[in-house]
């Protein structure tokens, strides 16, 4: 790695290169980098092109077009232009953002599905910072989450079946501002990030922002806390699993064995119970209508097709489709 870099760029260079070798990703790899032409997106495919040959994967550039702008279009084809400037390959994938759950929702589904198909089970690479994870955090903690949610941004997981690794995730956004002004990298932003219209711009520019003013470091703080949610988490959820085997009676599981458990594991115990038979996990209110149902039995519809059933005191989730009429 060249020695000529200014520090805190250098130390970009470092933490990129370290993150890809937690991952298991070297320079033999081929990976798929979700591209918007951004300034974190910029940032890191320059940091991917200047990282020393023997650590450095094939990246392919790729800029996910939502359709939600009619000048969209244009700003994808011209990310990629930068990025072939750079010496990369890339393409552009339109898709449609439909679906429950808000714009937002549908087209973060439609983005990593699409992302996922194209990668042909290559890893994707997305900019993610511990600025996105900081005003993830505190919009989760403002919804009520609990410690699952407050994990916020994983470093790595599973998206609509593809492999996403966020390398940027300890990086603030303020060292990749600085890698893009010595790099001198054309930014191609998109105007929705500066529309109050979203939720998380909100949060990102003015909630952040004023609570950075009264408590320095909270970024920092916010991002560290979510580390060790995902931590404790990821234990409780080995409990919760080791416990829903030595439960499990046939295609259900032991009530009173569940109902003597301490709540944060039969929660977990039930709500991967459902994740596992309808592919989507429940409200926080429907797990707890379930843990009320353990102890009286009865059954509770999760949706039109879906029941959890407590009978002879054993717990399961069936499949039940309404009559209609």
């Amino acid at each position: 790695m060249k020695k000529t870099f200014p520090p805190r760029v250098r130390r970009v260079l470092e933490d990129l290169a370290a993150a890809l070798r937690s991952f298991g990703i070297d320079r033999d790899d081929r990976v798929v980098l979700a591209y918007s032409g951004g300034l974190d997106s910029a940032a890191l495919l320059w940091a991917l092109c200047h990282l020393h040959p023997h650590r450095r994967p094939a990246v392919e550039a790729v800029c996910v077009d939502h359709g939600l702008r009619e000048d969209s279009g244009a700003q994808a084809r011209r990310a990629i232009e930068v990025a072939r400037s750079m010496g990369v390959e890339g393409r552009v994938l339109r898709v449609a953002c439909e679906g429950e759950g808000g714009v937002e929702a549908a087209a973060r589904k439609a983005r990593y599905a699409a992302l996922a198909r194209v990668a042909e089970g290559r890893p994707i690479l997305t900019a993610h910072t511990a600025d996105d994870q900081a005003e993830t955090v505190l919009y989760r903690l403002a919804k009520g989450a609990g410690l699952r949610g407050l994990g916020a941004i994983r470093p790595q997981a599973r998206l609509e079946g593809g492999r996403v690794l966020r390398p940027f995730l300890g990086v603030r956004r303020a060292a990749l501002e600085e890698v893009v002004r010595y790099a001198g990298i054309p930014v191609i932003e998109d105007a929705t990030n500066l529309s109050r219209r979203y939720v998380r711009n909100r949060i990102r520019m003015d909630v952040l922002p004023a609570l950075e003013a009264a408590v320095p470091g909270a970024s920092a703080a916010l991002a560290r806390a979510a580390r060790l949610a995902q931590r404790d988490e990821d234990y409780l959820s080995r409990r919760a699993a080791r416990w829903s085997r030595r439960l499990q009676r046939g295609d259900g599981w032991d009530a009173r064995g569940l109902v003597r458990l301490p709540r944060a594991l039969a929660s977990r115990l039930v709500r991967d119970a459902i994740v596992e038979a309808r592919g989507r996990p429940p409200t926080a209110r429907q797990i707890e209508q379930v843990l009320e149902l353990l102890g009286r039995g009865g059954e509770i519809r999760l949706c039109d097709e879906w029941v959890a059933v407590c009978r002879q005191r054993i717990f399961s989730i069936r499949r039940q489709r309404m009559e209609r009429d």
